[in-house]
């Protein structure tokens, strides 16, 4: 599944093709999971123009003129793409008057397309009101939860998944069993300039090494979290196991709190 790092590269990416094209007509597979039916994303969307495409945490949102809005949840094996040659498995599909497409495919049928969701009022890494405070208080009100379930947990922060997860823990060097309440203050700012720092690197590798991405994700340069390493860039033994349900990466170096 794309997290915030992809879909940040990938967005940008929609936002310039396809920005300022009008909505000729839209295709919905029978099993496609959606709110609406294929009526009212009609009535409310066809002859309309797409003013802007941006990520909303693991999610893409497409603005439209009418102030209207869809939300494309890719899920664990969603894929976009940009021409109809090959594509199978097609669960929604946008075509434009200038017949150019954008079309989500997913052989899983769990990708999700909702029209004018409720968006929820949690800060994205790169948002403003994400801040050390408020870092500081959500992991105070979670004094029981380990730390790794807490930074993927979408209730407390968007858009970090599995992956960025076991990054961000590693470059602050907290073992991802810790419990947030006892993460001392100082380890709490290290957590919140590692959330920073990680993901703006991701999002800056991702562009050079694939500029022009517009589904898929990139992860052969994660630094611990890589089945093809062995040992993290500091030289110790990287430890795989499942915590909390989740395949996790780790080494000894990480403290645990």
């Amino acid at each position: 599944m794309p997290e915030l790092p992809d879909l940040q590269v990938i967005c940008n990416n929609l936002n310039k093709k396809y920005s300022n094209q009008k909505l000729k007509s839209l295709y919905f597979d029978d099993k496609a999971k959606t709110n609406e039916n294929l009526d009212k994303y009609n009535e409310l969307l066809l002859g309309k123009t797409i003013v802007g495409i941006s990520r909303y945490g693991k999610e893409i949102k497409i603005d439209f003129e009418s102030g209207h809005y869809i939300m494309l949840h890719l899920m664990r094996e969603g894929e976009l793409h940009d021409n109809e040659y090959n594509v199978k498995n097609a669960v929604f599909k946008m075509i434009f008057h200038n017949n150019d497409v954008l079309i989500m495919s997913d052989f899983m049928k769990q990708a999700k397309i909702t029209l004018d969701p409720t968006l929820p009022l949690v800060p994205d890494p790169f948002d403003d009101s994400f801040t050390y405070e408020y870092l500081k208080e959500r992991l105070k009100n979670k004094r029981k939860t380990k730390v790794k379930a807490f930074l993927i947990d979408q209730k407390n922060i968007l858009g970090i998944g599995n992956a960025y997860a076991d990054e961000i823990l590693w470059e602050s060097r907290i073992s991802p069993e810790s419990l947030c309440g006892n993460l001392p203050d100082n380890i709490i700012y290290d957590l919140f300039e590692s959330v920073k720092k990680v993901l703006k690197t991701a999002v800056d590798t991702i562009n050079s090494i694939s500029p022009n991405i517009i589904s898929g994700e990139i992860r052969d340069f994660l630094v611990v979290h890589n089945k093809n390493l062995q040992n993290s860039p500091t030289g110790h033994k990287i430890i795989v196991q499942k915590i909390g349900g989740k395949t996790t990466y780790f080494t000894d170096e990480q403290i645990k709190y």
